[in-house]
This record gives structure tokens, sequence and C-alpha cells, in this order.
């Protein structure tokens, strides 16, 4: 649509659209509603990020230990891992607005912990919050007090509306009472889920909002998790280690490791590789993930398998299965398959009692499509009819159990996923402790009805138990399945798609990844990444290496969006896409890398006329690889140079993994800067604060070129 014809309409979308502006003063137009949202958030977050600390004393460290086993022997990383979790504690506790972000691993859970044994937090009460069902259990489980699901709290005062799924603001009474509130998984909260919250509470002292930014964005408007902290950010300044500041604390330093037969912790190899699309620096052993993945190697928590036809991602995926699960003797166990779904082995059947549920969470398939080849859609229907013959042809029969229900003819011991935020007033046991309530996203069994002989049980409705809410069995009806064509509130959950696994965590997952596929992402893959516990299998399509596409920030689904919460939009062209200026690094080149420093590197080079490339792996006689920094070819002198720009090296972890490249370099031909050579490593490296030597850049250049 024209600029012209807008005009012309303007006067027309009043009172519903309202006329903002985009960074450049271009006009632009947004609902009112959402207007109104953004000037509430951006109010808050301002005055409170403003104001005066509380009151808080501790030996924030002494806190940190108590939560913590004893260092027995000398770890640098814990050390410096328990710095920053002492200081980000600091921050929670005497901030009345604060962020904290991480990565995987590196303890978030462990703070908020800490932070809730404070007497001055816990004597004032806690609220905790979670956007889903599954982060709901565990942050409770974590804490050790009861914490809601957002629409469980909001749905009271109408500020969530079950029957369309939406968040809003409402009139009536707010929740107060608690003086701290504490939302887990924020960067799944869109502007209007977060307004409703905000509109929704009062009386409190602190609001601290948790998450990974690196996740998917919000399925909604905006992403306001991401624009907070990026405003408390540069609010902040510049951040050296510990990474804290007024309202902002970040922990940096992942300690989730693997342990070994010796005793001894292990790397994390699926961890590295999420690194690779969390949009920052990886660590130097990243890109030796992929290739060491790329040769067949099985790195413990984490395995690739290529897939080409259909026929064979469903060969692979039970071969697989029967590989991961313990209760599997074969590809074909259909027993060993229900058992590790929760089912007992009885005079030779399978049942499904409550307790079921307890480990439905002990595995998950996950795709990023529901309906094309490799969705999740077509993968239920192939896992229900590998190892659910039996129970289908008895439902079918009628008589022992309810008939197959809704369009994915669910049947008794089928794994399950609710996709309906719903009070439920029908259950068993009748009991005080049940919360009545399923969430989105809660993934469970069928347990009943069965009808054993001689008894007289209804069989028109679904039982089903949630591993959220193990031991109670919630009744579905017929209405809410659905007939062939209609919708359901439960859809089959042997796979489920990567947006419905965010807030929630598997034992062992399967990822399955389509190509091409449009609905992959940085932020998509790094989220399917970090679902896991102990291993992820990468089911792809075609080569493995396609993949290494999708962490340039052009495929970032979070950068792509338009968003006005503190700052007009500000889109920049790259590779044919728009993406906002103030969440990429772009170069003067015109290409996107992944830091600061970087983009400086590259200016540098770009100015003197110097032609490089950017992460083109160098590639040795053995067929291994390595991904440098930049590759410089200098055709008068014929040498060609791999520069490294080193960010991290204050980490003992990081400094080694460098080692290991660093030789890994020098074994395959590269010298050191200065030495002669036809392959020479360049490498420099942030300052302590975290800023590059500009002038040292400069220099060093002007020697070399």
């Amino acid at each position: 649509m024209s600029d012209d014809v807008l005009n012309v309409v303007e006067p027309d979308l009043a009172p519903e659209v309202e006329r903002v502006e985009m960074a450049t003063g271009e006009p632009a137009y947004q609902l009112r509603r959402l207007v109104a949202a953004r000037v509430a958030i951006n109010r808050l977050v301002t005055r409170r990020a403003k104001s005066q600390k509380l009151a808080v004393a501790a030996d924030w460290r002494a806190v940190i230990n108590s939560h913590l086993p004893e260092i027995r022997v000398s770890d640098e990383d814990e050390e410096l891992a328990r710095q920053e979790k002492a200081a980000a504690l600091e921050v929670l506790a005497t901030s009345r607005l604060s962020v904290l972000i991480g990565a995987a691993g590196t303890g978030k859970t462990t703070l908020l912990k800490a932070l809730s044994s404070l007497p001055d937090v816990a004597a004032g009460g806690l609220l905790l919050l979670a956007p889903t069902g599954k982060a709901r259990v565990r942050m409770q489980e974590t804490i050790g007090q009861e914490a809601l699901t957002l629409a469980q709290l909001l749905v009271r005062s109408g500020r969530y509306l079950g029957d369309v799924g939406r968040y809003c603001r409402s009139d009536q009474d707010r929740r107060s009472g608690a003086k701290s509130v504490i939302v887990d998984e924020c960067s799944m909260l869109t502007e209007e889920a977060l307004d409703a919250l905000l509109d929704g509470i009062e009386g409190y002292e602190r609001l601290i909002l948790v998450g990974d930014p690196r996740q998917l964005p919000p399925i909604g408007v905006g992403r306001p998790f991401i624009d907070i902290t990026n405003y408390l950010r540069e609010q902040a300044g510049v951040l050296t280690f510990p990474r804290v500041g007024p309202s902002y604390a970040e922990l940096t330093v992942p300690r989730r490791q693997v342990g070994m037969k010796d005793g001894t912790s292990g790397e994390r190899w699926d961890l590295l590789l999420a690194e690779w699309f969390g949009g920052g620096e990886p660590t130097p052993a990243a890109d030796e993930v992929w290739d060491r993945l790329g040769h067949g190697e099985d790195l413990g928590t984490l395995s690739a398998k290529a897939w080409a036809t259909t026929t064979e991602l469903h060969s692979i995926i039970k071969e697989e299965l029967a590989q991961g699960l313990d209760q599997m003797e074969s590809p074909q166990d259909s027993r060993g398959f229900q058992l590790s779904c929760g089912g007992s082995d009885a005079g030779g059947y399978i049942y499904f009692n409550r307790g079921a549920a307890k480990i439905a969470d002990r595995w998950q398939v996950l795709s990023p499509v529901r309906a094309a080849t490799g969705g999740v859609v077509e993968l239920n229907r192939m896992l229900q009819h590998s190892y659910r013959t039996a129970a289908i042809e008895l439902a079918e029969a009628g008589g022992r159990i309810p008939g197959p229900a809704g369009p994915e003819r669910i049947v008794y011991g089928d794994k399950v996923i609710n996709v309906r935020n719903k009070s439920r007033k029908h259950y068993w046991p009748n009991n005080d402790d049940v919360i009545e309530y399923v969430a989105n996203g809660e993934i469970g069994v069928v347990v009943g009805p069965f009808r054993a002989r001689g008894r007289k049980v209804p069989l028109n409705r679904l039982n089903v138990e949630f591993s959220t809410q193990a031991g109670v069995a919630y009744d579905f009806w017929p209405n809410e399945l659905g007939g062939d064509d209609g919708e359901s509130v439960l859809e089959l959950a042997y796979a489920i798609t990567i947006h419905k696994s965010q807030g929630s965590e598997f034992g062992r997952t399967f990822v399955v990844l389509p190509n091409p596929s449009r609905l992959l992402s940085r932020e998509l893959i790094y989220t399917a990444l970090t679902r896991q516990q102990s291993h992820v299998v990468l089911l792809h399509q075609g080569d493995l290496l396609d993949l290494r596409q999708y962490a340039t920030v052009v495929h970032s689904e979070t950068a792509a969006r338009m968003t006005n919460l503190f700052a007009d939009p500000d889109p920049v062209e790259v590779d044919g896409k728009f993406l906002e200026a103030g969440l990429i690094h772009k170069t003067a080149k015109g290409i996107a890398v992944r830091s600061k420093s970087e983009v400086i590197i590259a200016n540098m080079l770009f100015a003197k006329g110097i032609d490089f490339t950017y992460e083109q792996p160098f590639r040795a006689p053995d067929g291994s690889w390595r991904s440098p920094d930049f590759t410089i070819h200098d055709d008068d002198t014929g040498v060609t140079y791999y520069w490294e720009h080193l960010g991290m090296l204050r980490r003992p972890a990081y400094r080694m993994k460098w080692e290991q490249k660093r030789k890994w370099y020098f074994s395959h031909g590269v010298v050191e800067e200065g030495t002669a050579g036809g392959q020479v490593l360049i490498t420099t490296e942030d300052a302590p604060d975290g800023s590059i030597d500009s002038e040292h850049i400069r220099a060093l250049v002007d020697r070399l070129f």
C-alpha cells in the first residue's frame, strides 16, 4: 500500500489504529491497544530502573556457596561462575526491576533458589510465574513454593480470556500481597501478555524477569523481554566481568557438564553446538563440533543422522529410539516402546495406570513443522501405528476402552499434549491439592478409563494424567475432542513442535530438521538444542553443514520483528531481508557479523581495501576443518591469513579450547604471525573490560598489509 493511499485512509483507521513513527520519521501504524501496552510497559520499566535501590544486606558469595557443593579441587571456571552469581544475586535482591539472562546451563534456577532463601525476600512473600505448565512445575520444584502459569493467575481477573487464548487489560481487582514477583521463561511473553501481567499485579517491591533471549521470540506480538534486556544493558553502559549493572544481571559461565566414567566432568558438546546459534561469539570448540559430527562421531550428549526420504526418516527414528531408550530391545519392540511411555507389564499385557505420566518427559521427538514432510502429524501417526496397533484394535472393538477420539484417533495409553489453557473441574482423585487447571503445552498419558471384567465403567470420556500433575487424572469429554474433522484440545505427543517444547525439558530428544524448511531460524535451532538433559540426536535432511547458514543474523526471527517499546523501529537491509539495526552487527562491507569487535576489524580491513571472507571454513588435507573469523588472501605475497578474535580468554575453559584449536592450526601447516610461511594465524583479543583496542588493530593491519 502506497503512502498516498495510507494518507487518504488514515482518518478512517481511528480509533482502533494510531499513527506512530519509524526511526527515520516516516509514518507507521499500530493497533491502539498495542500503543497502550507499549506506553505502560515503557513507563514501568524506565521508572523502576531509575528508582532507589531496596535495602537488602547479605554476604552474597556466602549465600551462593550455601546452595552449591563445596569446591574440593581447583576449578577456575567454577570460581568465576560463583563470582558472577554472587554479583547477580545482589542486583536481583536490591532492584525494583531486574532482568536475569543466561544460556542453558549457566545456573539461573540455582540463583533464583538462592534469592528466595534471603530472609528479606522470603518474609515479603513470593509470586512465582511462568508461561507454560512445565516451566511452572520446574520453578516450583526448584524454589519449593507454589508457582502459577500466567494464564492461571490472570484468568481469575478477566485478564486472560481462555476461550480465545488472549491476554488483555481489565478493571477487575489486581493480585496483591507478594513483595517479590519472579517470572521465568520471559522470552515467550508477548507485549499483550506482559502488559496484562503488569496490569494485574500491585503492591510488589521487586519484579524479576528471567529468561534466555537466544530462544524463540513469542508466538504473537513483539519481543518485550529482549527489548527490555537491551534497554537495561544500554543503560548499564560498558560491562566488564561480572556482567552486571543497574537492574541487569547476566550469567555467562556454563556449568552444566556431563559426568564421565572416571568421575570427572566432560564437555557438553550439545550446548557447544547450541552456542553456534546463540547470536553471540561461540567458544573456539564450536566449529569442532561440526567437524566431528560430520565424521559420524557420537559425542556423548550429541549425535547426528542424515535422512533423505520419509521412509528413511521413519526407519532412523525407530532405530534411534531403540538405541536410546532402555526399555526397547529392537526398533520393532512395541512392548518396550509402551513401557518407555509409562506403561506397566502385567501378565503379558501393557496397562497405563495412574503414575504413568511421571516418565512422559523422559524422551521427545521434536520438529519445526506440523503438516509437511518430517512434521509432527506424520511422525505421530507413524509412531502410533508402529507400536500401538493392539490398543487401536481394542479401542475399535469397544467394550474395554473408549473408541479412538478426535482427528488423531487418540486411544488409551497414548502420549498426548493439551493445546488449550483451561480450568478443569472433573478429575480423580478428588482432593484439595489439585490445581484444577491444565496449561497449553502440558504433556501426559491417557490412563483411562479401562473397563475390567465385571466392572461398569463409563467409556464416554478420556482420563489423562499429566507429567506436571502426576497422580491426577483429568476428564476430557467427547465435545472437546472433536470428530474426524473437528479440532481437539488433545493431540498426540510422541512428536511435538519445537515451539511447543519451549519452556520444557526432556531426558533425551530426537530433533527432526527437514531441508528446506521456511520455519527454520537461528532461534528455533537454538531452542531445539537446549531442550534435553542428557542427549540429543539431530535427524537432518541432506548435508549437515547446510544448517550452518541458520546461525547468521539473516535467519534471526527476533531481528526480523519491528517493535517500538523503547525506540522507533530502524530496519536495515541485509542480504535482501530487513532487520532491526539495534539487534545486528553490520559492517561497512554490508555483511553481518557476531560482535562489535568483529565489526571494528572488518571495517578497518574494508577501509584499507583489503578483501576478506567471514567464517569461511579452512579445510585440512585430512578432511577436518575449522572456521576462522576472517580469511584474507594476499595476492601480492601469496600468503593466506586466518584471523581469530578471542573474546573470553579470562575463562579457563575458553582458553583451553582455544589452545586446542590453535594446535590444530599448527598441525596443518599454519604458522604464528611473525613467522615465515604461506599460511599465517593472526590473533587479537578483547581487553579485560570487554573493549577492543582499535589503535592496536589499525597498527596490525598497517604492518601486515
